[in-house]
């Protein structure tokens, strides 16, 4: 489903440009690996792919599984430099060691920029918050459901009661013992 203006995420522009970087940053040395190591140059072209299709991706369409992607990609791309790094691979063993790489370090930090982003997007509000008020009952309404979103998606959809009966019906068992 494609989002609206009130369900794109803010963070979709910083985690586009993230994922633009490390497509950027592969570009000046896919020529080399492509001769040099021909499997990790082809790794190096479906990265730069993957990185402008998930930048047009999370630009237009904040859904879940783009959010999902978004951290999926820069984890794997990560794995890869360490891999690379501390094993001697078929036609890459000088890449051994060579944590200093000016485009790796680019790399990294734009991985680890979208990764942290995507992750953090994905995660929130999904640990129930704890009650306030008198009684533990968050407020006026006497509580608040327990929300599991992903890029702005709220499971509880815009028909769902509010109030302490819907917010009983959300929460486990133990922790509506807890609520009371």
């Amino acid at each position: 489903m494609p989002a609206g203006p009130q369900a794109s995420s803010p963070w979709r522009w910083p985690a586009a440009a993230a994922a633009l970087v490390i497509t950027a940053s592969h570009v000046p040395v896919t020529a080399e690996h492509l001769s040099e190591a021909p499997y990790i140059g082809w790794s190096f072209v479906a990265l730069e792919i993957t990185g402008v299709v998930l930048a047009a991706a999370l630009v237009l369409r904040d859904t879940r599984w783009v959010w999902w992607a978004a951290a999926v990609v820069p984890a794997l791309a990560i794995v890869a430099y360490g891999v690379t790094r501390s094993v001697a691979l078929p036609q890459i063993a000088d890449d051994v060691g060579n944590w200093a790489e000016p485009f790796g370090i680019v790399a990294l930090t734009a991985e680890a920029v979208l990764l942290a982003i995507a992750l953090a997007h994905c995660f929130r509000g999904r640990v129930p918050r704890r009650a306030s008020g008198p009684e533990g009952g968050g407020g006026p309404s006497g509580g608040s459901p327990v929300e599991h979103r992903c890029a702005g998606e709220d499971r509880r959809g815009p028909e769902a009661p509010q109030g302490q009966e819907h917010a009983e019906r959300e929460l486990p068992e133990d922790l509506q013992d807890r609520q009371r």
